[in-house]
């Protein structure tokens, strides 16, 4: 019986501390902002024609101007060795350009990087260059049916 009441005020105890926290102590912890980015990549994209890359980075809904060394990285789905590498220059407002132009058609992957002080991001997308084979359409219906190859693949 005792034992039974030992453990009654220890459970009484607990709950009754954890309702003792003091006004504003939220405050206290730092409170991290996350690097957001929004891709905008142009619907249809020829081979061997120019064509712009723009990235919009935000933090805590405010543009991150002048930032150094946002870098792009581009690969051919079945050429996973052979990236091309291209720093984004900045514009204007959160924006960030580079051109490209990509000679063959097929499948591709982009992956922007960027950090600040407080936040790195490695976003990857997929889009598509000229026209696909019907092997290439294989391909995009086995990525298509593995979504976390596009949102956790990493090139180093």
């Amino acid at each position: 019986m005792k034992k039974y009441a030992i453990l009654c005020c220890c459970i009484l105890l607990a709950a009754c501390s954890a309702n003792l926290v003091k006004e504003g102590s939220a405050e206290l912890y730092h409170t991290e902002y996350p690097l957001e980015l929004e891709l905008d990549l142009p619907t249809k994209i020829a081979p061997k024609q120019v064509f712009s890359v723009r990235v919009l980075l935000i933090r805590n809904e405010v543009p991150i101007n002048e930032l150094e060394g946002v870098q792009l990285k581009v690969w051919k789905n079945e050429q996973p060795n052979r990236i091309l590498e291209s720093n984004l220059a900045y514009e204007k407002e959160g924006w960030y350009q580079t051109d490209l132009t990509l000679t063959e058609d097929g499948i591709y992957f982009l992956q922007v990087l960027a950090s600040t002080d407080q936040s790195s991001i490695l976003p990857t997308k997929r889009f598509i260059v000229g026209e696909l084979s019907d092997e290439e359409l294989n391909q995009l219906k086995q990525l298509e049916e593995k979504p976390d190859q596009e949102s956790h693949h990493e090139h180093h």
